[in-house]
């Protein structure tokens, strides 16, 4: 696993976070071994609003294709979230 991120003088954030894992078994019964990896990107501006402090980040989880996670019939697929966070 490795991550990066960076916060910039402009108020904005920008990180980038990736995953591998090789020779993984999913369950107990499965004999066969598979190769994961997952790439999560996001980026993010702070600003005021009115006197709080406020975020809109967007984050895109799995920006690689779909993956095999648990179940033989569950694949994680690309997922994307805008949020807001204001602090008071």
């Amino acid at each position: 696993s490795i991550a990066v991120m960076q916060q910039f003088s402009n108020r904005w954030s920008a990180s980038v976070m990736f995953q591998l894992s090789e020779g993984l078994a999913l369950s107990e019964s499965e004999t066969r071994l598979y190769t994961l990896s997952r790439t999560d990107l996001r980026i993010g501006k702070q600003f005021r609003w009115g006197r709080n402090q406020a975020e809109l980040a967007l984050t895109i989880q799995n920006f690689d294709a779909p993956y095999r996670d648990g179940g033989p019939n569950f694949f994680f697929d690309r997922r994307a979230m805008l949020s807001l966070r204001i602090e008071n």
